[in-house]
């Protein structure tokens, strides 16, 4: 069996690969949003909301604990960057399709919702409704 330090020499080494795979493995468990309505996104984001706090709690809480230490490691923080902007750049084009205004601000705004639910629910075990909180933002965007 090899070790992991055969793959990752440094600690900033495991820690960046360790993003880049749970950005991999989430984006081939989520993949692309393909909404052909409102309300198809409106189901994807709460079906993402329901994978990363059931099928991927464990996976999540350690993304939430490497976003608490990208706050002083500039690496740790590209690296997360790039997975975000990845996720993102899936918003950006489902808000386009849907016809939003500014499909950039409405996929800013709807992935900082996603965050900020996620993270209540893994730290404080929320339990609310994520469907009320995306319909708000999903209509804005695209009325």
């Amino acid at each position: 069996m090899t070790g992991l330090s055969n793959y990752f020499r440094t600690r900033a080494a495991l820690v960046t690969g360790t993003v880049d795979a749970i950005v991999e493995r989430e984006m081939s468990e989520v993949g692309v949003l393909a909404p052909t309505s409102a309300e198809d996104l409106v189901d994807a984001l709460c079906g993402l909301i329901d994978y990363t706090n059931v099928a991927n709690r464990t996976v999540t809480a350690a993304r939430l604990v490497l976003f608490l230490e990208a706050s002083h490691d500039p690496a740790l923080r590209e690296a997360l960057a790039r997975g975000r902007a990845a996720m993102e750049a899936s918003a950006v084009s489902a808000f386009h399709r849907l016809g939003a205004r500014d499909p950039q601000t409405a996929a800013t705004a709807v992935m900082a919702c996603a965050e900020g639910l996620i993270l209540h629910r893994i730290a404080r075990h929320d339990t609310a409704d994520p469907r009320p909180t995306f319909e708000l933002v999903v209509r804005a965007a695209v009325s």
